[in-house]
């Protein structure tokens, strides 16, 4: 639901829009993949409700949430307006004041209680050995494991699923133009481009680590306490091995949360298409192209315990371009005091790199006060 104010002033004019934004955020699976799901939940809840087994995946697969964007300012001169050209250019920005008032609506809020998880190697070899493994210790490596793959979705979850309703609270400063060249009382070309720029900001962000191979080699763990003579010495740095190898098994299976400076420095948009208009009736065509720069990531600040550099070439964002077709078609009535529009809007990715390729379509509604 956005929201609008606009005001004109000579040539000037200046509005400003906010959003009110219901966010649905999932996984998405196959039709292969669910059946599998619904088999692997029903032998982790133990029962056979589906209803049962829907909420418990909806809790590690589903994060909802509702709340406001970001402001965006603008302010526009018109530099030219004749019966065949109109142009306006100008400045916007975007003030950082998303946030959400309701998160988990349906599903979780994975961050709130977000906790690196923790293994016992030492146990769970002393459980598994000697063989054959005893069906109460059999039941404890389960729970185990189950509990080890609850913790890994989750932080998944975290890393996927619980995304800003804004930008990040980066500050944005950009430039626009928006043009139109008219052809007759019916037919012109709307031709529009923009340019943002991102103010660098400290995100919550995750990494990998960068290991070193020849810390894990059997040499390395093994030789130092073989040298010494069974006795305390040994066993305690045998048990600093192992500590350190429970430390990065967790970092190996789940990457770090860190404090980050993230930089997503610019993006451009380009928009042209004619637009064809007869009474209440309108139809607009055209062409997009986005284009958004590689980020940059500088003085990550772990908030977990790590042992080695983090991995920032894997957790960086690379440049990301998309090039849309677009269609809009709408109807407006128009009374003393508002204007009521219906517009369906569509769009198809022509061609993309960095990012995804998709196909949306809308129903828009709208009236102006």
């Amino acid at each position: 639901l956005m929201f609008q104010v606009l005001k004109n002033y000579g040539r000037w004019s200046f509005d400003a829009t906010i959003p009110l934004t219901y966010q649905e955020r999932n996984f998405f699976f196959s039709a292969s993949e669910e059946s599998i799901l619904k088999l692997e939940i029903s032998k982790l809840t133990g029962t056979t409700s589906a209803k049962s087994d829907r909420k418990f995946f909806e809790k590690l697969a589903v994060s909802d949430s509702i709340g406001f964007g970001d402001l965006k300012l603008r302010a526009g001169y018109r530099i030219l307006a004749t019966d065949y050209v109109k142009l306006k250019a100008g400045f916007d920005c975007t003030v950082p004041t998303s946030f959400a008032f309701a998160k988990g609506l349906l599903g979780s809020n994975f961050r709130k209680n977000l906790t690196e998880p923790t293994i016992d190697l030492t146990y769970i070899y002393n459980l598994a050995n000697p063989p054959p493994v005893s069906p109460e210790n059999k039941e404890l490596l389960w729970e185990l494991a189950k509990n080890l793959g609850i913790d890994a979705v989750k932080r998944l979850g975290a890393i996927v699923l619980n995304q800003s309703l804004g930008n990040y609270h980066h500050f944005t400063l950009g430039a626009f133009f928006d043009s139109k060249l008219i052809y007759n009382q019916n037919t012109c070309c709307l031709i529009m481009g923009e340019f943002l720029y991102a103010i660098p900001k400290t995100e919550l962000r995750f990494f990998n680590q960068l290991k070193n191979p020849a810390d894990f080699t059997t040499a390395a763990l093994t030789d130092a306490v073989n040298a010494l003579p069974p006795g305390p010495a040994q066993e305690a740095l045998a048990a600093q091995k192992m500590a350190f190898l429970d430390a990065n098994t967790i970092s190996y299976l789940f990457p770090t949360a860190a404090d980050a400076r993230v930089a997503p420095r610019f993006e451009v948009q380009f928009c042209i298409g004619p637009q064809f208009e007869f009474g209440a009736y309108l139809l607009h065509i055209g062409y997009n192209f986005w284009h958004r720069s590689q980020e940059r990531i500088s003085n990550v600040r772990y908030t977990e315990f790590a042992i080695y550099p983090p991995n920032i070439a894997d957790a960086t964002a690379p440049d990301a371009t998309q090039n849309k077709i677009f269609g809009r078609f709408d109807y407006h009535h128009a009374t003393i005091s508002h204007i009521w529009r219906i517009a369906i809007c569509l769009d198809q990715t022509l061609g993309s790199s960095g990012i995804g390729k998709d196909f949306n379509f809308a129903l828009e509604l709208s009236v102006d006060f």
